[in-house]
């Protein structure tokens, strides 16, 4: 293995690790929804239905904030890690026929920060020039790039594309980097930060938690769940109608899952491991009555329990928060 392979592993084995803790702490419900229609929203007198309504031009900016903190201990040493990210995405709604919703969905902002033993390393899709590394150049061949999904009028993903256009582009941005393993390697991990992973744990939440019978303040439903990526948490998320004020909707959130039972092999770093791991996490979303939308989120998710690596069991705490903000633009 050459040392220009090292470095690139090296880069990639830390962007791996906030993937992971990205994309676990986010619940996709697809095919395990107790309620997953979206309705007209309009206000009744037994309570208030939501639906997504979007109209054909309108244009939104999505900003993810997370900070992720990691606590593993190995032969009695404690190893912390902090990861921390800003994602900004371009949301469009595309003109289209019929009674499904086409979206844009644009890569404008990549930020990560990520410190083990007080070695920080900051990869930025937006650094150029001399300050640019090797995972700048590639996250920024992801700067700018698009994904397209398709909605039906349930607010149900059906169709996507634009993923391999991305991951095409970054492989041809390998340069001397372009060996057999570390190009299997990229493409796994990219595939993650655009493929259907990115899409089920961002995408979907955004419109496929409205429940399909109409809803009280304080009344809850609930959600069959299977959290994406390469941690895999099955449970329940329950959803409170907190308030409702100037037409925003404010929804209470409360997690439990875990990987049901002791030592379920999972996928970490692409080496399969045993793993007994359980899942909380509370939070809000604030909704826009009249479109349906998200115009804020905010949650903390707590992933604690073992892994097996080789003979040794590991325990495992990763804490992440997050913040979600959209705005029109």
């Amino acid at each position: 293995m050459n040392n220009n392979t090292v470095v690139i592993r090296n880069y990639f084995q830390m962007l791996i690790l906030f993937i992971i803790t990205f994309s676990a702490c986010k619940s996709g419900s697809s095919g395990h929804s107790e309620s997953n229609a979206a309705l007209p929203s309009t206000e009744k007198n037994n309570g208030i239905q939501f639906a997504l309504k979007l109209m054909p031009g309108a244009k939104y900016y999505y900003t993810t904030t997370t900070e992720t903190n990691t606590k593993v201990e190995v032969n009695d040493q404690k190893i912390k890690t902090e990861n921390n990210a800003t994602i900004g995405l371009i949301y469009e709604v595309l003109p289209v026929t019929g009674d499904s919703t086409v979206l844009k969905i644009t890569y404008d902002k990549i930020h990560i920060e990520l410190t083990d033993k007080g070695d920080k390393q900051v990869m930025d899709a937006g650094n150029t020039g001399e300050e640019q590394s090797t995972m700048d150049k590639l996250l920024g061949l992801v700067k700018g790039s698009s994904v397209f999904i398709t909605l039906d009028k349930k607010g149900r993903i059906i169709k996507t594309s634009g993923s391999k256009e991305i991951t095409d582009k970054v492989l041809g941005g390998l340069g001397m980097y372009d060996d057999g393993q570390t190009k299997m390697m990229v493409k796994e991990q990219i595939g993650k930060l655009v493929g259907d992973d990115f899409i089920e744990s961002n995408i979907s939440q955004g419109f496929n938690f409205y429940p399909d019978t109409a809803v009280t303040e304080g009344q809850s439903w609930s959600k069959k769940n299977t959290s994406v990526g390469d941690i895999k948490l099955d449970g329940v998320t329950r959803y409170t109608l907190s308030s409702i004020d100037d037409g925003i909707a404010t929804i209470s959130i409360d997690i439990h899952s875990a990987n049901n039972g002791t030592n379920k092999p999972i996928f970490m770093m692409g080496q399969q491991v045993q793993a007994d791991l359980s899942q909380k996490a509370d939070g809000y979303f604030e909704i826009e009555m009249a479109t349906g939308m998200l115009t804020r989120a905010k949650s903390k998710t707590v992933i604690q329990g073992t892994i097996q690596v080789m003979t040794k069991v590991v325990p495992v705490e990763i804490t992440t928060k997050k913040k979600l903000t959209i705005k029109k633009i």
